[in-house]
């Protein structure tokens, strides 16, 4: 079966062509991509040498969909399940992931789980992916765009979180688009003005 994607050939040179629709693995699962966002990083790789010849790639990495086929063995999730894919994998063993910095994971097996090819109608997910987490369930009443915020929340967090935003800090945020409402909102939350 054939699916429409998004391919890089290189710097800005983005195809919208016809694929092979992803095998479902036998204890994984085949996500349904319904809404997916565009990083920056994502602008990054796809202006860049970002995978240095090794093309054609699919990028996208902030997936939200849901379950369109499941494998056999794979028994946590069923078909029609609205899920948000998390991109990060890690197998929180190694010295990075023990000492905080689980974004340097130095198991490859592991870190190359994470979840691109968002720019495309079908997304295959493992099922290492699936028993090391970061798939969570999508409420009825979240839209699949407003779930697609999610990654970009995360990182919103994490970067209050790392720098201890509180009251009575003063914040400046530069920037527009959802990660500088998401930086305000939480900021303010947090006691910030």
């Amino acid at each position: 079966m054939k699916m429409k994607a998004a391919l890089m050939y290189g710097p800005n040179d983005i195809r919208i062509e016809e694929t092979e629709k992803p095998k479902c693995p036998q204890d994984g699962l085949i996500i349904k991509i319904m809404s997916v966002g565009l990083c920056g990083s994502d602008i990054r790789n796809l202006t860049t040498d970002s995978r240095k010849g090794n093309y054609p790639f699919i990028y996208g990495h902030e997936i939200v969909g849901y379950v369109d086929e499941t494998g056999p063995d794979q028994t946590k999730y069923k078909v029609g399940d609205r899920l948000f894919l998390f991109p990060g994998t890690y197998c929180m063993e190694c010295d990075e992931c023990i000492s905080g910095h689980s974004e340097n994971c130095s198991n490859k097996e592991v870190s190359s789980l994470a979840g691109t090819g968002g720019f495309a109608q079908y997304v295959a997910v493992k099922g290492e992916k699936i028993r090391r987490g970061g798939i969570y369930e999508i409420p009825e009443d979240v839209s699949f765009d407003a779930a697609s915020l999610g990654e970009p929340l995360t990182s919103v967090f994490a970067c209050l979180e790392n720098v201890k935003v509180g009251y009575p800090d003063t914040l400046v945020i530069i920037g527009a688009g959802p990660i500088g409402c998401f930086m305000a909102q939480l900021a303010k939350f947090r006691g910030a003005q």
